[in-house]
């Protein structure tokens, strides 16, 4: 064999090798590649979130979402404590956020996405009056439900709701609107927790009356004030819990990995369970038969 053949042969061994490097590279870069990252949102809302004091992480939520997390480990996970509004401002600017349960509404759908599939579904908003307030609601009730419409256009009781909380279309729309009129009777105010500071202020006459959920209520009996409570009309009979995400790069795909996850969880089964104990006893039986309604209607 002449030199110029060992060379060419030589030549074209480096070749290959460095082709093979250059491969071998390309890969370790590739598998190095940081996941996706995904920023959880929560909120002092016990006992759904507990963001501070004992009993930190031990909300129902706060355990979903870490069986959550790791059912999903192509992502990486960093939960942030946050509150309502700054969540809401995030997403519509696009920041790669998530949250457990989200209302699905029309503004929402805007600037989010939402899993398919309702994690959990439960009871609707109700007005919630201090005993002080007498009886200015029964006045529209009918049916055995309250016009919300109704009471807010007669103004006769102040109505309190946390900043950027949503109920659903129908109800946030009468919101908004009593809310811009003179002397409204919607009084908003930003709070970091949900429902903590709702039985204080009530408590001081800041309102006369809320909205909120019966999980919410149950907690709100163990406080010195009394309260009554009313079904909504234009509620729905159930709310549909979902996953959502801002619309971006990684929300589309950390919702398209959940929609992948199987209906039937442990973890679900055990939220299920964990948030029919927080309803008051009477409201059980109804919530029961509106839920095994409704998932034979999703089947």
């Amino acid at each position: 064999m002449s030199n110029w053949q060992l060379l060419g042969r030589s030549s074209s061994v480096k070749a290959g090798s460095v082709a093979g490097l250059l491969l071998a590279l390309a890969g370790s870069a590739a598998a190095a590649e940081p996941a996706v990252l995904i920023r959880w949102q929560v909120f002092e809302y016990p006992p759904y979130y507990i963001a501070s004091g004992p009993d930190k992480g031990k909300g129902l939520y706060d355990r979903f979402l870490r069986e959550l997390i790791a059912d999903l480990p192509g992502f990486s996970h960093r939960v942030e404590t946050s509150n309502p509004t700054r969540t809401e401002a995030l997403m519509k600017r696009g920041e790669p956020l998530c949250a457990i349960s989200r209302l699905q509404t029309s503004e929402r759908d805007s600037y989010s996405l939402f899993a398919q599939q309702a994690h959990l579904y439960g009871l609707p908003v109700q007005l919630i009056v201090t005993e002080r307030a007498g009886d200015a609601a029964t006045t529209w009730i009918h049916d055995g439900r309250l016009s919300l419409d109704g009471l807010l256009q007669a103004r006769s009781l102040r109505i309190g709701v946390v900043a950027n909380r949503r109920f659903g279309d129908a109800i946030d729309k009468l919101l908004d609107r009593a809310a811009q009129t003179p002397s409204p009777a919607v009084v908003r105010w930003a709070t970091s927790s949900l429902s903590a500071d709702t039985p204080r202020l009530m408590a001081v006459d800041r309102f006369d009356a809320t909205l909120a959920y019966p999980s919410e209520y149950a907690q709100w009996q163990q406080t010195r004030t009394r309260f009554k409570r009313y079904p909504i009309a234009e509620a729905a009979h159930l709310i549909a819990a979902r996953i959502s995400c801002a619309n971006t790069p990684a929300g589309r795909a950390l919702i398209a990995a959940i929609d992948q996850l199987p209906p039937q969880r442990a973890s679900l089964t055990q939220l299920q369970a964990d948030y029919e104990a927080l309803l008051p006893a009477e409201d059980l039986d109804n919530y029961r038969q509106l839920v095994a309604i409704e998932r034979g209607h999703a089947k």
